[in-house]
């Protein structure tokens, strides 16, 4: 099968589409024909070397954590899933440790993630253990699951389940251009709130209103924290989404109103953020970890896609052969949404338009 890996750390340009052995499912897996995947800042922080994590797999390495596709062949102990399933698949977790017990598997301690511990979605065919694979609804498209099943699930668990979002609160959204960013605009107009974004350009800052941003700054050309006192008529902001870190969430700590949150997901920009220790604690504020989520919150963004109450957003779809000019659009922040890739043959039989579309067939 065709295949895009790398052998070495660095740029973009150590991605190579090469021939590879086809996988073959063992024991409780399925091997998955990939339709469509989605491209992940992890990926490019584990290309680059910025990123180690635990298990990952050694070189040379296929990416890509975001799979969606059609079951083909399983192992002899599959009992859930048969030939021409329609499939999402990312992570596989022991449903034995404590976290697992519990119902918060994202914490699990034998946690394997496609394009990490596993081979990934770069490729034309994956295997993995049925119980990290979930069934795609009926109509949505390969390309809209890709590109929802991380984004929106991410944002739902920050928002929803770790943030405790209410009705009638205000958040400020960083970064909100970004494939998680613009699920947490939506996630966040669903549940109630008012939703201040920011962004970079006067292009990305147009489509987020019309995605529901009920404020949106360029944080290059204005002062987000005049903009924010003025619009709360300096209360400051209840709840703070952020996965930029660094001088950004430092910045953002101080908007926040007395017993506010701030929750984030990644780091994108600098690991290390000064906090006034101080401040946050005469103002009770609440800093929150935020990581994946939950098979359950896969399973209701899913939903709601499906009922037309979410909208993913794709950027653009790409061959499997140009991963490497993915990872180069998203290092220079030149996508709003989602960016996707599909296998050559798949994409040159099947053309779809790009931009902001749900990719519903």
């Amino acid at each position: 099968m065709k295949a895009v890996r790398f052998h070495q750390y660095g740029e973009a340009g150590e991605l190579r589409y090469e021939t590879v052995p086809d996988p073959e499912p063992l024991g409780d897996e399925v091997l998955i024909r990939v339709r469509a995947c989605g491209v992940n800042h992890i990926d490019v922080m584990l290309r680059s070397g910025e990123l180690r994590l635990p298990g990952q797999q050694p070189l040379p390495h296929i990416l890509g954590m975001e799979v969606a596709g059609e079951v083909i062949a399983a192992g002899p102990e599959v009992r859930q899933f048969r030939s021409g399933d329609r499939v999402l698949a990312a992570v596989v977790t022991c449903g034995r440790c404590r976290f697992c017990r519990a119902g918060w598997e994202q914490l699990c301690d034998d946690r394997r993630m496609l394009g990490t511990q596993l081979p990934g979605g770069y490729a034309e065919q994956v295997k993995i253990s049925e119980r990290g694979v979930l069934p795609i609804p009926p109509g949505l498209s390969f390309e809209a699951a890709a590109a929802s099943r991380t984004s929106f699930a991410t944002a739902w668990h920050l928002l929803i389940t770790r943030g405790r979002l209410q009705a009638g609160e205000v958040v400020l959204i960083n970064s909100a251009s970004s494939g998680v960013g613009s699920a947490g605009v939506q996630i966040a107009k669903l549940a109630g709130a008012t939703v201040i974004a920011t962004t970079s350009t006067a292009e990305k800052a147009e489509r987020l209103s019309q995605l529901g941003a009920d404020i949106v700054v360029n944080y290059r050309l204005q002062d987000v924290a005049e903009i924010v006192r003025r619009a709360t008529e300096g209360r400051g902001i209840d709840f703070v989404f952020d996965m930029v870190g660094g001088e950004t969430l430092t910045r953002s700590l101080e908007l926040l109103t007395k017993r506010g949150r701030l929750a984030l997901c990644g780091a994108v920009s600098e690991r290390r953020a000064t906090v006034d220790l101080i401040s946050l604690f005469f103002r009770e504020i609440e800093i929150i970890g935020s990581t994946g989520s939950t098979l359950q919150e896969v399973e209701r963004v899913l939903q709601l896609v499906n009922q037309g109450k979410l909208r993913p957003i794709i950027d653009r779809l790409l061959p499997l052969s140009q991963a490497a000019e993915a990872h180069r659009l998203m290092e220079q922040g030149k996508l709003f949404g989602k960016l996707v890739l599909v296998p050559d043959a798949l994409l040159e039989q099947s053309p779809t338009s790009t931009g902001a579309s749900s990719m519903r067939r």
